[in-house]
């Protein structure tokens, strides 16, 4: 509840001023959309598993957009194991976005693909 929290339904772990990294689900922060809608207490908002499709997540990457639009300083990472990283990255269609191609020494290792996304101001 310090500097890493969590909010789920019921249950908030996190202390306002202190907490720098809190997860929560994406109910919540739909939860907090309503309150907040451009979400200024955030810099950064991570969804996770984006390729289990669900309404509330559906519902969340689309009000995203939206806030971005507005706050182009917001930083959104999408990330899934099997993600289609040229979907949302068309979805967002935020032409300052690059895609990172991993280094040869990544795949050496024996490390996943990644696609890295930034898409704040370059």
């Amino acid at each position: 509840g310090a500097e890493v929290g969590y909010a789920v339904r019921f249950e908030n772990v996190s202390t306002p001023g202190v907490t720098r990294v809190r997860f929560c689900t994406d109910g919540v922060l739909l939860r907090e959309l309503m309150e907040d809608p451009l979400l200024s207490r955030y810099s950064v908002v991570m969804v996770d598993e984006a390729h289990e499709r669900s309404l509330a997540t559906d519902l969340l990457l689309g009000l995203l957009k939206k806030v971005q639009r507005r706050r182009p300083d917001l930083r959104i990472i999408i990330a899934s194991a099997t993600i289609q990283a040229d979907d949302f990255k068309a979805f967002f269609d935020t032409s300052h976005v690059t895609l990172k191609k991993p280094s040869a020494a990544t795949a050496a290792e024996g490390g996943a693909e990644v696609g890295e996304y930034s898409m704040g101001k370059q």
